[in-house]
């Protein structure tokens, strides 16, 4: 998932101005599910969900294995061609499944200011209203885990069955309602992941973390450092990093300086070695290295892409 930006879902719950707009793909129930017959493999620009509603069992993605078990969601993001297969323990498992594509819709937020002598609220700056709005389809990954489970997934599972009732309704206004509820799918899912109770304390160490990576990432980090502005072992730190970005704290610092190093790249005329310098990275080799495996293209060829996009443009 390295070579993608993510959507993290966590801003939509604070940010009045954007707004998730999924569309349905396919929504099913399946009951004494014994596997599938064949592996299934991603789709990109489609995100799909697995809600385990009975039994347990292992998850493979790409040769990894995931214990599966009931209240468990498996999400499988949208990128093309991660081999996929869910292997039931005996029992066999009941599951929802879900899958769907996502615009973002951004609304330019208008300016106010207050008068006190004639006590109103001006509007200070009027938007065009072609420029009101901007709407976006995006296929980036959600920051989840491939598995987490969700002690209180009733609610959820509440929520898919409303979804699979709007899907086969043949009324007109249910298309409007299937939305809300998606979104309402991604809002309890992404509360419930980031303010249990038991995952508050854990939700802010590692978001302490990510805002000092933010605010610092040019300079030099070494994960005991990391680990001592939360006093947290190692070793439990990172465990509880990955399972909240899907990344160890040395790799989002790594991406969050590669995503800087490219905005560079685009709108400066610094060399390449200056840019390293600049986002953190002593070693012009090792730069260009790390760019390569999380980008999947060097600098070099970077840079020429949008200089020769600007061309023909």
């Amino acid at each position: 998932m390295g070579v993608f930006l993510l959507l993290y879902l966590k801003d939509f719950l604070f940010n009045k101005c954007d707004h998730i707009i999924p569309y349905l793909g396919n929504i099913s129930c399946r009951i004494n599910f014994s596997g599938w017959y064949r592996h299934k493999k991603s789709i990109p620009n489609r995100h799909e969900f697995y809600l385990i509603t009975r039994g347990s069992g292992t998850l493979y993605i790409n040769q990894k294995e995931y214990e599966v078990q009931q209240g468990s969601i498996v999400y499988i993001p949208s990128i093309a061609g991660l081999e996929y297969w869910l292997v039931p323990d005996k029992g066999l498992l009941d599951y929802y499944s879900i899958n769907f594509s996502v615009s973002i819709v951004h609304h330019v937020a208008e300016v106010w200011s207050y008068d006190e002598k004639t006590n109103f609220h001006h509007n200070t700056f009027q938007y065009s209203p072609e420029n009101e709005w901007s709407f976006l389809p995006r296929s980036d990954p959600f920051e989840l885990p491939y598995t987490q489970i969700y002690e209180n997934y009733s609610s959820i599972e509440k929520t898919l069955e409303k979804i699979s009732k709007s899907r086969n309704s043949i009324q007109e206004q249910d298309y409007w309602n299937q939305s809300i509820l998606m979104q309402q799918f991604l809002y309890e899912i992404t509360h419930q992941r980031y303010y249990s109770k038991e995952n508050g304390t854990n939700t802010m160490r590692v978001n302490q973390i990510i805002n000092l990576i933010n605010r610092h990432y040019d300079q030099k980090f070494e994960l005991v450092d990391l680990c001592n502005e939360v006093k947290l072992s190692p070793c439990y730190f990172i465990k509880i990093f990955k399972n909240l970005t899907t990344h160890t704290p040395i790799e989002y610092l790594n991406i969050v300086r590669i995503n800087k190093a490219k905005e560079l790249l685009v709108e400066t005329n610094l060399s390449i070695s200056q840019i390293a310098v600049q986002v953190g990275y002593q070693d012009l080799y090792y730069f260009s290295k790390k760019f390569k495996k999380i980008i999947g293209i060097s600098p070099q060829k970077f840079r020429h892409f949008f200089d020769y996009k600007d061309v023909m443009d």
